[in-house]
């Protein structure tokens, strides 16, 4: 599962962090959690892209799975905030890769310290 981190990378011209995380990626199921969604959208507005770039962003998008809050992936958000509290977003992210047993892929470092999240980060 990728984390918005590492999404966002693909739509930034000229940055060649994305390539770091091609050989991971290649060939594998690719999913999204619902958060990060919500996140590049917010992005998209935030930065003033147009309807076409919006439009094409949300195409790509749909290349990958988008995987769904449900009430075992709230149970699990409370968990991680009972015990290794998070950001609000990054604590959804990594429940949902939890409970769909998914490793994270993350090109930050909010998730380290959530016991039994597999990650991959290049940073």
């Amino acid at each position: 599962m990728l984390d918005t981190s590492v999404v966002s990378l693909f739509f930034r011209p000229g940055d060649t962090r994305a390539d770091l995380y091609l050989p991971e990626l290649q060939g594998k199921f690719l999913s999204i959690s619902f958060v990060t969604i919500g996140e590049l959208h917010r992005w998209a507005i935030q930065r003033k892209w147009g309807a076409r770039r919006i439009e094409e962003m949300q195409q790509r998008l749909q290349l990958m799975v988008t995987l769904p809050y449900s009430d075992a992936v709230s149970l699990q958000w409370a968990r991680i905030q009972t015990s290794t509290p998070k950001a609000d977003n990054d604590a959804w992210i990594a429940a949902c890769a939890l409970v769909y047993g998914c490793t994270l892929v993350s090109d930050d470092s909010d998730f380290v310290g959530i016991q039994g999240l597999p990650i991959i980060s290049h940073r």
